[in-house]
Order: structure tokens, then C-alpha cells, then sequence
């Protein structure tokens, strides 16, 4: 019976260690459809107002995988973390890139929000592709 248990709990720990359940906070991604977007809104209106702000993006790959997004602003400037670590597809690692500002393209129905002037030549990570 003991080893019962301990063959499910480690079957338990190993599947729930593979995924991502969403924070409340988080803003998700889920194939363009954007969940939690007023957190997002915030956050833009935070950088615009150059008050210190953080938020999560988590996106899902064509598989399912989650890919986190951390973006902290400190009034400053933008650190931005990408953890691959879920995503079974690739390297698994991390990046991390120092940006000094935000840019809004845009047209009517679309809006892409990115990261630019960052740390690494020609990285200019994409927060979020909003349709209207």
C-alpha cells in the first residue's frame, strides 16, 4: 500500500511540474486570444505615468506549452524575461534583456506592443498582439 502511495504522489508531482496553472494576476495569451486584459491596461498606463509596475504574459505555444513573460518597469527602464523552460520544443532555458522603452504599433483593429533600444542587438521582444 505505501508503495502505492508513493508511486502516485510521485506521478502527481511529475505531471503537475510539467505545465503552468495561471496566476489571477497573469495575462494569457491563448492563440491571440487575451485574457485579463484591464491588468495589461494598467500596466500601459503605469509605464506611461513612469510608475514602477511588473506584469506576467504567459503564451501558449501551437503544442500548448507555456511560455512565461516576466516585464518589470522600474520608472526607468524594462527587464524582460522570457522562460522556455515549459516548452518542451525548445532549448528550455531563459533570456533576460534591458529595454529602455516601449513601442505601440498600430492600425485600427490590430495594436503590437513591443519592447525597444534593448541590450542586445536586434532583440525587440513583443508583449502582446491586441485585435480589435
Amino acid at each position: 500500500m505505501k508503495k502505492v502511495i508513493w508511486i502516485l504522489l510521485l506521478f502527481t508531482l511529475v505531471v503537475s511540474g510539467c505545465g503552468y496553472s495561471p496566476d489571477k494576476d497573469d495575462i494569457v495569451n491563448e492563440y491571440g486570444k487575451v485574457t485579463n486584459i484591464v491588468a495589461f491596461q494598467n500596466f500601459i498606463d503605469n509605464v506611461k505615468n513612469d510608475k514602477e509596475d511588473k506584469i506576467r504574459i504567459v503564451n501558449y505555444t501551437d503544442e500548448g506549452d507555456p511560455i512565461l513573460h516576466d516585464v518589470n518597469y522600474n520608472g526607468e527602464a524594462f527587464i524582460s524575461k522570457l522562460d522556455f523552460s515549459r516548452d518542451k520544443y525548445s532549448s528550455g532555458g531563459t533570456s533576460t534583456v534591458t529595454c529602455k522603452s516601449l513601442d505601440i504599433e498600430g492600425k485600427e483593429e490590430t495594436k503590437i506592443y513591443k519592447l525597444i533600444e534593448c541590450n542586445q542587438d536586434n532583440s525587440q521582444p513583443t508583449l502582446l498582439i491586441i485585435r480589435e
